[in-house]
């Protein structure tokens, strides 16, 4: 997912489960700040608000590089779910995550996520002040 600066708008509550991925560059781009825009006429103040995210139950096997959620740094995206989600990159390199301007909570995810990401975890994930949908009904 890429979205571009000066856009008003919202992007809320989406969810994106039960994926499996094979040998793809990065198994998962969520990119802030990409480009300009099309034309003259946008607003230099105009920001897009992306709000409650939700990727579940996702596996990739022979990823090249680490996963990156980039927000916008005058429009963080928040509460950003993953819930499940294991990456094996192949060789030896493996780089941590990317998540600048992103807010949220992860639970059961490979490699480690970053630490924008890591305010919860197994034992508090549901008793923090983060937002997961149906973290009710999840299984591993």
């Amino acid at each position: 997912m890429n979205v571009k600066l000066y856009v008003n708008g919202f992007i809320r509550n989406i969810m994106v489960s039960d994926v499996n991925l094979s040998n793809v560059h990065k198994g998962l781009r969520i990119a802030g700040n990409v480009g300009g825009h099309p034309d003259d006429k946008y607003g230099l103040n105009a920001l897009l608000v992306v709000d409650g995210l939700t990727i579940k139950n996702v596996r990739g096997v022979g990823m090249q590089q680490p996963e990156t959620i980039q927000g916008i740094k005058k429009s963080p995206f928040t509460r950003i779910c993953l819930m499940n989600v294991k990456f094996y990159v192949n060789g030896p390199c493996k780089v941590p995550w990317m998540c600048p301007d992103v807010s949220g909570g992860a639970l059961k995810v490979q490699p480690s996520p970053c630490t924008e990401l890591t305010g919860a975890n197994d034992t508090s994930f549901s008793t923090n002040a983060f937002w997961c949908p149906f973290l009710c009904c999840f299984e591993a």
